[in-house]
């Protein structure tokens, strides 16, 4: 590929530089996290990084140039080497994302897009990406991509196929996508309804129904003393993802010992506390002996409090709305003090109301659940098309 392309590094923005609004006349930093799956750039409150410094005109964007993931936070790789074209002004180009530049007329630069996009192209970024957990490529190795290159002519022709084939396919996406977000919010409207409906007289300080301890400092946890096995310890991902099986560091008895203060027991809730913040999980009882790390919160509710309802209560928005008023940081966001989530009001109506509004969130879960699979295998359907249509493409076979 790198004898009709190139592939150029972006730059390394502060995040001191980094603005705390979401001032529209500021340039928008593009980053992995603006990246959809389907190739295209997305932009939200939640993923969009401004820069308030001195512009370097070298790395800013203009439109119409494709980009390319060069470095995917997941170890799943599921963006990894994904393409997308810049569609608006004023996007700067930091050193995580690659500029893609033709540099013969014989190669249209949507065929190379697409080209990013098939599976051929996935597999030999993937299969030569380094990092564990943190996966990267680079331009030489993007440049050393085997591409087909038919004629010019022949490359128009597949691209205005694909191009067709393609607005059908993101139509058909969008209704489910529409349908799938529409699902999730009618769910969470329906679990903060069942907390807003309690008397507010039956609201305490969180700090008096639940006792709680915060993760270690990151120096009582250096990777130099985990070992191959032994107690397990906790991190952000297991409350982001509700798992608790899979570990990737523990330590010894005596480590353990020392750290007594932060182990955690079945009951108790693992909540993360930087960047993903809010997430919420409660320790089963085959969990693991072991203890939090810095990023997490352990939460040990009180005899007035049933877990169940207290997760429920936390993955509403009466609590996240509380929760996001107190964060601190601006590239990362991190929960305020143990002292100031002390304060936070917490619904606590009788046992048997709660035992009642757990059950209720459950049966609404259980709906949400069904419809959200059904969506998800539309979504599944529609890619395995998009791929069949590529991989057509690339081996001459698209008519």
């Amino acid at each position: 590929m790198g004898e009709v392309v190139d592939v150029t590094h972006g730059f390394a923005f502060k995040s001191a530089d980094f603005s705390t609004t979401n001032d529209a006349k500021l340039p928008i930093v593009l980053t992995p996290g603006n990246f959809s799956e389907d190739a295209r750039h997305i932009f939200s409150d939640k993923n969009t990084k401004r820069f308030t410094g001195e512009i370097p005109q070298k790395f800013l964007f203009s439109k119409g140039e494709l980009t390319i993931v060069m470095t995917d936070l997941s170890s799943k790789m599921k963006i990894l080497g994904k393409p997308a074209f810049v569609e608006r002004e004023n996007i700067l180009h930091n050193q995580r994302i690659g500029r893609v530049i033709p540099k013969s007329d014989q190669i249209d630069q949507r065929y190379l897009y697409y080209f990013l996009q098939s599976d051929e192209a996935g597999a030999q970024i993937k299969g030569s990406a380094t990092g564990t957990m943190v996966r990267h490529t680079a331009p030489k190795r993007i440049l050393s991509l085997e591409i087909p290159l038919p004629q010019i002519k022949e490359q128009h022709r597949i691209v205005a196929i694909l191009d067709d084939a393609f607005e059908g396919l993101a139509r058909a996406r969008g209704h489910a996508e529409a349908n799938l977000q529409n699902a999730r919010e009618l769910f969470d409207a329906q679990l903060s309804a069942m907390f807003r409906k309690i008397d507010a007289g039956q609201k305490k300080p969180l700090g008096d129904v639940c006792d709680f301890v915060r993760g270690p400092f990151g120096g009582s946890l250096k990777k130099a003393i985990f070992k191959p096995s032994g107690y397990a310890v906790y991190e952000q991902q297991h409350a982001i993802r509700d798992q608790f099986e899979d570990f990737r560091y523990f330590i010894d008895d005596a480590k353990f010992a020392e750290m007594a203060r932060f182990r955690v027991e079945a009951g108790d809730l693992i909540m993360s506390c930087s960047g993903t913040m809010g997430k919420v999980a409660i320790v089963p009882e085959d969990a693991p002996d072991g203890i939090i790390n810095q990023a997490l919160l352990k939460l040990r509710p009180s005899e007035e409090l049933r877990a169940e309802f207290l997760k429920r209560w936390m993955q509403s928005d009466d609590f996240q709305d509380q929760l996001s008023a107190n964060t601190m940081g601006v590239a990362i966001k991190n929960v305020a003090s143990v002292k100031t989530l002390k304060t936070l009001l917490a619904v606590v109506p009788s046992l048997e109301e709660q035992a009642n509004i757990v059950s209720r969130s459950e049966e609404a879960e259980e709906q949400f659940v069904a419809i959200t699979q059904s969506y998800e295998a539309k979504l599944g359907d529609l890619d395995d098309l998009r791929q069949s249509l590529l991989q057509k493409a690339f081996a001459g076979e698209l008519t």
